[in-house]
């Protein structure tokens, strides 16, 4: 019903509509340039194509985005989860998606790098949830000032965050669950003023920095199956501590 709605906003021309989801119109619009500022959301959904042993479609589709490079620099919603993306915008320098406000990148199992994002001034949820791929993060999203929400569950090889997150001051929720290799965090943790969660469960995180009992927002910290870690963390928060 909702598709419907919007392909009736203009049944000629995709790039009148405000969102797209088709495959092959989102192509002829990459190939064309035919992108519009009415443009807000593009979803790339692999899910049902990936159920398949043989579909040449999903390789097409990864191919022709790494060779025209990404989307229309005012998009503002990508959902590009469970795909086989291995980087994100390709050839196309320093530009990013200015006016994205929402990046979706579950399940991009190849995916191995995050590029610099510095360019972004919308940016707010950021999800990574089960990147495996990913070891490291780019400095730039230490500096995302706009950003509230940033998801790094099962990120399983991640090793290393931004040294400096003094530019993410309105971050609320932080979501490091399940990353296994992560041994610490950034000294400067205070600066996150607003964070009200952070998720540290099965880390290998050893000890937290000392900036973090300055974080007067902090709701809920959890800790499950983090033994190494001193378990007197302080008793203004609620803290969530589990056995190995």
């Amino acid at each position: 019903m909702g598709r419907q709605i919007v392909r009736d906003e203009n049944l000629l021309d995709p790039g009148m509509r405000t969102r797209l989801w088709d495959r092959d119109e989102i192509m002829n619009i990459f190939k064309d340039d035919k992108g519009t500022r009415h443009i807000q959301g593009i979803v790339l959904d692999f899910e049902s194509r990936t159920m398949k042993v043989r579909d040449p479609g999903v390789e097409r589709l990864s191919s022709e985005i790494s060779r025209f490079g990404f989307f229309p620099l005012r998009l503002a919603i990508l959902d590009h989860s469970d795909s086989k993306l291995e980087r994100l915008w390709p050839g196309r320098g320093h530009k990013v998606a200015e006016k994205l406000m929402l990046l979706n990148l579950t399940g991009c199992f190849n995916l191995t790098a995050i590029p610099d994002l510095s360019g972004n001034g919308a940016l707010e949820k950021l999800i990574l949830e089960h990147c495996t791929g990913l070891t490291k993060l780019h400095n730039s999203i230490g500096n995302l000032q706009t950003l509230v929400h940033l998801n790094l569950r099962q990120c399983s090889n991640l090793i290393q965050l931004p040294n400096d997150v003094s530019g993410l001051t309105k971050l609320e929720n932080l979501i490091l669950s399940g990353c296994l290799q992560l041994k610490q965090l950034p000294n400067n943790m205070d600066r996150m003023v607003s964070l009200k969660e952070l998720l540290l469960d099965d880390t290998a995180i050893i000890s937290l920095p000392e900036s973090i009992f300055r974080l007067t927002k902090l709701e809920k910290l959890s800790l499950n199956r983090t033994a190494r870690i001193n378990r007197d963390v302080g008793k203004s928060y609620h803290v969530t501590v589990g056995q190995m």
